[in-house]
């Protein structure tokens, strides 16, 4: 099905979106580009580049405000995709969306195994280790797991004891831990006025059998030097850490209890940090989110840490918490949030990530690596295979691309979509401002096809949110004015 057939569709159902003939905009088919554009760079390279030359002023002013769970599946996709297209032997035979839910992974799994009868299937690749573990119950209900191999992203307790017994190939190393241990460290430091950097990059890793123990049960983390952070000024009685764990899941659960254990560190130093934690009801449960936020600044704890969530619910709850004068932190994601002062980003490059995991597949399937059947690296367990290791291993072995081939399957998150803000360019040479969604055309054995896009003219919605945004700028200058009269007072 082409593009061309589906908006058409899209009108008959959307009152408000719009052709992109019928507002004068010039009609592209960049399939890939548009599966692209959440992601900042690709392997270092502009996004540009994946444009046609006459398409460049589609590419100008693109925001990057996916919403959440896209644009983590999209960029990890993305990356994953970009490395298997560049060896021909390897064919994708079936991609699913599992929503990021172990039961849905393993009903996908289900789906995939049933298109590929046993012998045409060699590897499913999962964008998280929730939908890597119900892939792997499907395998072995039907007893295929010595056939097929799961690769995965996430590392956690229970999916590192699953590498470790040799059923789960491999995974991509996403740092959970990293996450408490650093975030405790870079919550301290904004609570005592240091300062701190705008991103901490935990680089993803692959993690496999002979690795394994460096992650799990008790992960190499470096070391934080408290007693150099508690000297630089006079203590308080007190720091209050308020995180909000977004599931319980060993994702969360790993950067809970790390989050905790350097904070009992911390006190260890004579430095008083003290976690408390909210679990949300569900990890879509954006207004909860905004909810524990307001409330953590009655409480007057000192820092907020969170994962990424639906922007637009919380963005009020972020500025309320800027007003209060207390730092947050986002962990799960280096890409920077439009509109939102974040203290500092933990977190890793979701294409990087997708990257690595496709170095993983490839060696596994025949590359050179440590995972598969030709041109095997002896390497040190304590050296990390981030991706300057598999970019220079690749560089450095010229393995014959007959010795590698096979077939992969997909479990991706949120199927491909995207949504979010563009500026394109009318045939009159105005800009108009369109919301942007985007969404994969499968066949009925799972095949990416390509992508649909619609279009809805926003010119009204930037004016109204612009005028609001004034308004309560507005409104927080006289706040920020009061307060500052009734100190002056006192």
């Amino acid at each position: 099905m082409q593009a061309l057939e589906i908006f058409p569709y899209l009108v008959e159902h959307s009152a408000d979106a719009i052709l992109m003939t019928d507002a004068n905009l010039r009609v592209s088919f960049a399939n890939y580009a548009f599966n692209q554009l959440v992601s900042r760079t690709v392997l270092g390279d502009s996004l540009r580049t994946l444009w046609w030359h006459e398409d460049w002023p589609l590419y100008d002013h693109v925001i990057e405000s996916a919403q959440i769970g896209s644009m983590f599946s999209t960029t990890r996709v993305s990356g994953f995709v970009r490395i298997i297209d560049q060896f021909p032997g390897i064919k994708i035979v079936g991609r699913l969306a599992a929503d990021w839910n172990r039961t849905r992974g393993y009903q996908a799994a289900e789906k995939l195994l049933r298109a590929n009868p046993p012998g045409t299937l060699d590897v499913i690749w999962a964008a998280s280790g929730e939908m890597a573990l119900g892939a792997l119950a499907a395998l072995e209900a039907v007893n295929r797991q010595h056939e097929v191999k799961i690769f995965s992203n996430d590392v956690t307790p229970e999916s590192t004891e699953l590498i470790r017994q040799g059923r789960l190939q491999a995974e991509t190393h996403h740092g959970f831990a990293d996450w408490g241990w650093f975030g405790a460290k870079v919550a301290v430091m904004l609570a005592l006025g240091q300062p701190v950097p705008e991103y901490f990059d935990i680089r993803p890793r692959t993690v496999y059998r002979s690795n394994v123990s460096h992650f799990y049960p008790d992960p190499q983390l470096e070391p934080i030097d408290w007693p150099a952070i508690a000297r630089q000024q006079p203590l308080p009685t007190q720091i209050t850490i308020g995180w909000i764990q977004a599931a319980a899941t060993g994702v969360y659960e790993t950067a809970t209890r790390f989050l905790e254990k350097a904070a009992a560190d911390a006190r260890a130093h004579g430095i008083p940090a003290h976690v408390v934690t909210r679990l949300l009801a569900h990890p879509d449960d954006f207004a909860g989110a905004a909810a524990i936020i307001e409330q953590y600044i009655v409480e007057r704890v000192d820092v907020i840490v969170l994962s990424t969530v639906k922007v637009a619910v919380i963005r009020r709850a972020l500025r309320q918490a800027k007003v209060a004068g207390i730092p947050v932190i986002v962990v799960n994601q280096l890409e920077p949030i439009e509109g939102c002062d974040v203290a500092c980003y933990i977190g890793f490059d979701n294409t990087v990530a997708g990257v690595i995991s496709g170095y993983a597949v490839v060696n596994y399937l025949g590359g050179p690596g440590v995972l598969g059947r030709h041109l095997t690296a002896v390497v040190d367990l304590a050296v990390p295979l981030d991706l300057a290791w598999w970019e220079e291993c690749y560089r450095s072995a010229a393995t014959p691309q007959q010795h590698i081939g096979g077939r992969v399957a997909i479990i991706e998150g949120i199927s491909g979509s995207w949504q979010g803000e563009h500026r394109l360019t009318q045939a009159n040479g105005d800009p108009i401002d369109v919301d942007t969604t985007t969404f994969p055309v499968h066949n009925k054995r799972g095949e990416f096809l390509g992508l649909a896009a619609a279009f809805r003219d926003a010119t009204k919605r930037k004016a109204i949110e612009q005028s609001l945004k004034a308004y309560s700028d507005h409104l927080e200058e006289l706040v920020e004015q009061r307060t500052h009269d009734l100190q002056l007072a006192y």
